[in-house]
């Protein structure tokens, strides 16, 4: 298997340096064209609340709430995203390398190359970090996480920054995607390979329990791949369901024996939780990370693949 390579490049965007996936690997299937990104792709919400004062012609604002929550209130120019149809679509047979669907479904947001896009949900931090993970997948270059999402962001929002309704209008581009990011995909052959020659670090970020298997239900199959250590992605999140800080995030995931230098994969049960812990892992400075996006629900489901509890 070949090895992965973290490339650091400069980006002249609000002096953020991006990183830009080098070689491909088993491991990074598709990965045929990488686009960089901030080296730290969270924003704070104190910080985002202010940029809505500033013109900007770039900005693309991406809301995951669910149409109940959005119709109500929401930022003047944002542009919802129906989760549900994403993650159906990502986790599709081919739906990680359908570039010609991407392209029509990030194209009907108004994203272009030039677009600084900001995405943030309810608040869990999950739904927003799966929409960035399949930004960044297919070639979106400049993309920043709400810290918090929703429920942090909204008490700093004035009427002047909102409406009430349906979303404003805005025209679709035509948007090319590319099969890339710097963010790996790997698979379930891929990872089985992994657990059997141990050749790359596998970090399992449901609860405990679900790791363990003790919350499976009675005849189902339960535990983790063999050889992946766990750490629950709650514990990523601070009391305000805010991204811990680098630092933090750094001790944390030093603290179960990840090198930043390391080859790292994360899988959770149906890719939510793993693109968030990607989005820690890069905030954190890693940046051989790659993602079983399948995860746990295609694992499990497959008696030929290993189970250790």
């Amino acid at each position: 298997m070949r090895t992965l390579v973290g490339t650091l490049v400069a980006v002249a965007s609000l002096s953020i340096v991006g990183l830009l996936g080098g070689c491909t690997t088993a491991t990074r299937s598709g990965n045929t064209a990488a686009a960089p990104h901030a080296s730290d792709p969270i924003i704070e919400p104190e910080a985002f609340a202010a940029s809505l004062d500033r013109a900007d012609s770039r900005r693309v604002l991406l809301d995951c709430r669910k149409a109940e929550d959005f119709a109500p209130t929401n930022i003047t120019g944002s542009r919802r995203v129906d989760l549900a149809e994403w993650s159906k679509k990502s986790r599709s047979p081919g739906g990680l390398d359908d570039a010609a669907g991407w392209s029509d479904r990030i194209g009907a947001l108004g994203i272009s190359d030039a677009s600084v896009v900001y995405v943030y949900d309810a608040g869990g931090m999950t739904d927003a970090a799966r929409v960035w993970f399949l930004l960044q997948r297919f070639g979106v270059r400049d993309i920043r996480v709400v810290n918090g999402g929703w429920k942090n962001l909204q008490p700093l929002l004035t009427e002047k920054h909102l409406q009430h309704g349906t979303s404003s209008a805005f025209a679709p581009t035509t948007f090319a995607a590319r099969v890339g990011g710097t963010i790996g995909v790997t698979s379930r052959e891929d990872l089985k390979d992994i657990a059997a020659k141990k050749s790359m670090a596998v970090l399992d970020v449901r609860t405990t329990d679900e790791y363990t298997g003790k919350s499976a239900k009675e005849g189902d199959r339960g535990g983790h791949v063999p050889t992946a250590t766990n750490l629950p992605h709650r514990d990523m999140l601070d009391e305000n369901g805010r991204l811990r800080a680098a630092t933090d995030l750094k001790q944390m995931l030093g603290g179960k024996s990840l090198k930043q230098n390391d080859e790292v994969v994360v899988y959770c049960q149906s890719g939510g939780r793993a693109s968030l812990a990607a989005l820690a892992a890069v905030r954190a400075g890693y940046t051989n990370v790659s993602n079983y996006y399948m995860s746990m629900g295609e694992w499990l489901e497959d008696e030929t693949c290993p189970i250790q509890r």
